[in-house]
């Protein structure tokens, strides 16, 4: 499973990752970052696109948090290949581990 990109590259690189199964990628829901407007932003260079890659996600963290997280509950739901086992998978990578353990403390989806 691809976490929602936090950087450029991960934008980027997530191709790699979704070529083979797109449902591995978790996208950031619209509301908070579009690839339409990285792709723009990236034009400018990446120290143009970074700082507003970031801006969007901080608001998102302050201003849309319970929309964020329900957008991406559902989407690490309905994931096929999503898993708790991935836990077990991520120690190596940093900070990984602390988001797959809130995604999953975060249980399934109830309601519509």
């Amino acid at each position: 499973m691809l976490l929602p990109p936090q950087n450029l590259s991960q934008v980027f690189n997530g191709d790699l990752v979704a070529s083979s199964d797109p449902g591995l990628r978790i996208p950031w829901p619209s509301a908070v970052l579009r690839r339409t407007d990285v792709e723009v932003w990236h034009r400018g260079g990446e120290q143009h696109a970074v700082p507003r890659i970031r801006a969007h996600i901080a608001r998102a963290a302050q201003e849309l948090h319970a929309r964020t997280g329900q957008a991406l509950r559902r989407a690490a739901t309905d994931s096929a290949s999503f898993s708790a086992t991935f836990s077990n998978l991520t120690p190596d990578f940093g900070g990984a581990d602390e988001v797959t353990r809130e995604i999953l403390a975060l249980g399934p989806l109830a309601g519509p």
